[in-house]
């Protein structure tokens, strides 16, 4: 590999990179509730009426916190999920569900980068 070849790759590494640091204000891993739907798009699992969310410690839950999410309000808020291939999403579309993961703002939309997902409820009531 030439220089200019390796400059001209790190550079481009560099770009990505810094694009990827500035797309978002900050990331922190938060606990949501809402409810499963699916889209047909490019990134297609959503929580919508999804709530704020509250700042966590931990990236998985415990039965306390499943308790105090089942009472939670549906809120207003979309997120667009991100790692979900090992949870099984497709089993709970139209349920209201507990998630935890990396919260991050892309494009002008919510994202969630899921680290633990629990049923709350088979309906969205």
């Amino acid at each position: 590999m030439s220089l200019h070849a390796l400059v001209s790759a790190v550079g481009i590494v560099f770009v990505v990179f810094c694009a990827t640091v500035t797309a978002q204000d900050e990331i922190e891993l938060t606990t949501v509730v809402g409810c499963l739907k699916q889209e047909d798009s490019q990134l297609p699992w959503v929580l919508e009426r999804a709530t704020a969310g509250t700042e966590t410690e931990t990236a998985f839950t415990n039965r306390e916190e499943l308790d105090r999410s089942s009472r939670e309000e549906l809120g207003a808020l979309q997120y667009r999920l991100l790692g979900v291939g090992e949870f099984g999403v497709e089993l709970h579309i139209g349920h209201k569900l507990q998630i935890k993961g990396l919260k991050l703002r892309f494009d002008d939309e919510w994202r969630l980068n899921v680290t633990s997902l629990q049923q709350l409820s088979s309906s969205c009531e």
